[in-house]
């Protein structure tokens, strides 16, 4: 250590120690040079470099910077003793003793100290010593316990090892086990299966009696709405008979007035030319009296040679509008003609077709006679195949006693191969009923097929006759545009007449003028009357074609019913021959076990019978594929008849309308006329204002021109009250207008009823549709699986040929290892689809899971606000979802 104040120490020198004092050598100055330093120091190097090795210093001393050494060899290291000895003064010495012995004492002091630090640092290394002696015996103690403990553990591995082994062969065995158990409830499982699908197969024919049931309770559901929609349209057609005949009533009337007005117009006229006489001799009075009668006359003549000049314009267009109006009736009338023309046409067309559908009706009865002829003779056919039978089995018999002594000899080898032959014969069995059962479902299937065939050519031949209707709708579009044009022409001629008549007005005989005006309109209302005469005649023809219609679109619907009936009639029949095969059938099991002992002898004729039964079989197919065939012809000429007429009847719905909206347009005409007409008559009271203002100026010079003005008064309020009178009958007719557009209101009311019960029809159709889909669906599945039954009876067939070919001992037994290889492999071919299966229900019904999520997660945002949140099945489960869930 260094410590302040103090000399750096020159080395380490201790005579207890001897050579075992540890510790660095201290290089002496010059001044220091002696035999005991550099010795001590030798030694002390000596000692601190073998165990410096082995320990770490605690503390070093700080040592001075190196300086040159000189070594002395001293021959032997003993110890030196602390008293002082005399010092040898030498030539290199520059010190004197005083100086020498401070620094000795100052050595000592310092060797004390590192003697008491060595001897410190000593105890510290004894007392670690110690620490780590009590360490290693605690590690020796932990290690013994460490490798008892691995003794221990290796023990318990080889202890449960064993178990483990042990477990795993428990668990082996309890697997085979359950693989067995497994096996067992598999093959009660597919007896279960097969029962099922027979009861399947019930299932289905029942709902095809039941869906056959429903179609016809819905046709004579369709029959009653009909009957009841043809009693509501008799009805209303009576109505509107009615009210024609009223309208007719009511235009004999107005005939009859107009008539008497045409007659006091002519008087009116009579009484205008004698006034006018009149008049020309008291102005010829007048003139030598007062020169302002002579201006009034010389005005009034210049009015009379223009009322002149308009009267003859007015009669050039009175002329040319005639012209027009019977260049229009003539067109109308050849419209009229072609139009007759074209319904005659529609109507021998139809009579045509009731005569074709007559005659289909009498070709489906004789056909219905020729299938159940053909029915007879397949019952008396089974007949003679039951007795073919009996006469099998006695042969058989008789063959019997004589092949005994035969089957004594071989017994030893039929039965090691009896049981194989039991299942091949049963297998064959039942192909043959699965075979009939396959042909009746065909058949069904075939009828099916048909029906639906027939509805989706109805829905295209409908979807046709819109098109057309919507080609017609525009025609009709067309030749009203060109009728707006033409009535647009005329009330351009009449602004024209009334603007002529307002300045003919202005003259003496503006009354006179105004009830000519007012006689021609009653002409044109006489006009538009007997158009609207004409359109209610078109009506009720159009209605009487409609009647007919009906009534054929009835008769065809009848008929459809006959060939529904026939159809069922042919699939009773069908399934009595499935019941009379099964009987047969099991006739047959009876019979099997006599068959199956002497089937080796009698195998050709069984062949010989098998193909005399498929023969006749496919000829029954044949015919029955032919009258199906014909029975769908026949079909689809009705449907073909049954859509022209639903054609003809929209068409005659929609010339009702035009007629419906042709009288809206006259209705409309006729308000306009009440218009001008009510006009006049405000014109006609200023007019007599006039009149009035200009007798007040003229008393005193015309007192006889009052008494003829008091008579042309007289006669305006006579005309004035017949005008009044014409206006209440005109209102009349508004009122009886009123209540045809209401009866037209009903009309399409009735119609939109109708309409909603046709569609909710359609739609109780649809839902029919779908489940027979459904049903046919079914049907296609089990059609599959008879197919692959079928494909295996072939190959059981073969497989039963090569058996019965094999004589030679050797090859039937490779031939019966083949056969029980092969039926392995379908029984594992059989798990495996099974599985398949399996699997397929389950993602179908995660799919339908899925669905039902999807369709809630659409309504999320729309439920109520305290509806509790579902959770997604997108995320991760979780221990709170698992639980909610």
């Amino acid at each position: 250590m260094h410590f302040a104040g103090d000399a750096p120490p020159p080395g380490f020198y201790d005579p207890k120690f001897d050579n075992k004092v540890k510790g660095a050598i201290i290089e002496k100055s010059d001044r220091f040079l002696d035999n005991k330093s550099i010795s001590s120091a030798e030694c002390n190097a000596s000692v601190a470099s073998v165990k410096s090795s082995a320990t770490a210093p605690i503390f070093r001393v700080p040592q001075p910077p190196p300086k040159r050494l000189i070594t002395k060899s001293t021959g032997s290291n003993y110890p030196k003793l602390k008293t002082p000895q005399p010092l040898t003064k030498n030539q290199n010495m520059k010190y004197e003793s005083n100086q020498q012995l401070a620094d000795l004492q100052v050595e000592c002091l310092n060797k004390d100290k590192t003697i008491q630090e060595h001897e410190k640092h000593i105890e510290d290394m004894k007392d670690e010593i110690r620490k780590l002696e009590t360490e290693l015996e605690e590690l020796r103690k932990k290690q013994d316990e460490i490798e008892t403990q691995h003794m221990k553990d290796i023990e318990t591995m080889a202890k449960l090892q064993q178990d483990v082994i042990n477990s795993h062969d428990d668990k082996h065995q309890v697997e085979m086990q359950t693989f067995r158990s497994q096996l067992l409830e598999m093959t009660k499982e597919k007896e279960r299966e097969i029962s099922s699908r027979k009861a399947m197969e019930k299932e289905l024919r029942s709902r095809a009696t039941e869906l056959s049931k429903g179609i016809t309770t819905l046709e004579a559901e369709l029959n009653a709405k009909k009957e009841e929609n043809r009693i509501k349209i008799e009805a209303l057609e009576t109505h509107i008979e009615e009210l024609l005949n009223k309208l007719e009533i009511v235009k004999r009337d107005r005939d009859i007035e107009i008539e008497l007005l045409q007659k006091e117009k002519c008087q009116l006229d009579v009484y205008v030319t004698n006034l006018t006489q009149e008049r020309s001799n008291l102005e010829s009075t007048l003139e030598i009296k007062q020169n302002e009668i002579s201006k009034l006359e010389a005005e009034l003549s210049a009015l009379q040679r223009k009322s002149q000049e308009l009267k003859e314009q007015y009669g050039e267009l009175a002329d040319s509008y005639v012209h027009k109006i019977s260049d229009f009736t003539n067109k109308h009338e050849e419209e009229i003609k072609h139009l007759k023309n074209d319904f005659l046409k529609e109507k021998e067309e139809l009579l045509m077709q009731n005569e074709v559908y007559k005659e289909c009706a009498s070709n489906m009865e004789t056909k219905a006679n020729k299938i159940e002829e053909i029915n007879c003779s397949l019952a008396e056919e089974l007949k003679n195949l039951q007795n073919i039978h009996t006469d099998v089995t006695q042969r058989l018999q008789e063959a019997q006693n004589e092949l005994k002594l035969s089957n004594e000899r071989h017994n030893t080898m039929m039965e090691k191969y009896k049981k194989d032959f039991i299942d091949m014969t049963n297998t064959h069995v039942n192909a043959m009923v699965e075979e009939a059962r396959n042909t009746v479902e065909e058949e069904m299937r075939f009828a099916n097929d048909n029906y639906k065939r027939c509805l989706l050519r109805m829905e295209v031949e409908r979807a046709a006759l819109d098109e057309k209707l919507s080609q017609r709708d525009i025609e009709i579009t067309k030749l009203s545009t060109t009728l707006e044009e033409l009535r647009s022409s005329v009330e351009t001629q009449a602004s024209f007449s009334q603007s002529l008549q307002t300045e003919l007005d202005k003259a003496e005989s503006e009354l006179a003028e105004k009830k000519q005006e007012l006689r021609a309109f009653e002409l044109i209302m006489a006009e538009n009357q007997a158009s609207v005469a004409a359109l209610t005649n078109r009506l009720a023809q159009s209605n009487a074609e409609v009647e007919r219609l009906q009534y054929e679109i009835k008769r065809g619907e009848d008929c459809i019913r006959e060939h529904k009936e026939l159809l069922t009639a042919m699939r009773s029949n069908s399934q009595l021959v499935h019941e009379q095969v099964n009987s047969f059938m099991k006739d047959l099991d009876a019979h099997r076990d006599l068959v199956d002992q002497h089937q080796s002898g009698n195998i050709s004729q069984f062949d010989s019978l098998k193909s005399i039964f498929e023969t006749k079989i496919q000829n029954l197919k044949q015919n029955a594929a032919k009258e199906i065939t014909r029975l769908e012809d026949d079909s689809k000429l009705k449907t073909i008849l049954n859509n022209e007429l639903r054609i003809q009847l929209e068409e005659m719905t929609k010339s009702i309308n035009e007629a419906q909206s042709a009288l809206l347009v006259l209705e409309e005409q006729n308000d306009a006329r009440e218009i001008d007409i009510s006009r006049m008559q405000l014109e006609n009271n200023k007019i007599l204002d006039q009149l009035e203002s200009s007798e007040k100026a003229l008393e005193e010079n015309k007192r006889l021109l009052q008494n003829q003005a008091k008579q042309h008064k007289i006669i305006t309020d006579e005309a004035n009250s017949r005008i009044e009178e014409l206006s209440e009958k005109a209102k009349q007719f508004e009122e009886i207008e009123k209540t045809a557009k209401e009866t037209t209101l009903l009309l399409e009311q009735e119609r939109i009823k109708w309409k909603s019960s046709e569609n909710e029809l359609i739609q109780q159709l649809k839902e029919e549709i779908t489940r027979r889909e459904e049903a046919d669906e079914e049907i296609k599945k089990l059609v599959t699986m008879n197919e692959v039954l079928k494909k295996e009876y072939k190959e059981v067939i073969e497989k039963y040929a090569d058996v019965i070919g094999h004589q030679n001992p050797k090859q039937r037994i490779k031939h019966v290892i083949r056969l029980k290889d092969k039926n392995y492999e379908l029984e594992q071919e059989l798990l495996t689809k099974t599985r398949l299966v399996e699997q397929q229900q389950k993602t179908i019904e995660k799919l339908k899971a899925e669905e039902k999520r999807s369709h809630w997660k659409g309504k999320e945002n729309v439920g109520m606000v305290h509806s509790t949140p579902i959770s997604s099945p997108h995320k991760t489960l979780t221990p709170l979802r698992d639980r909610n869930d």
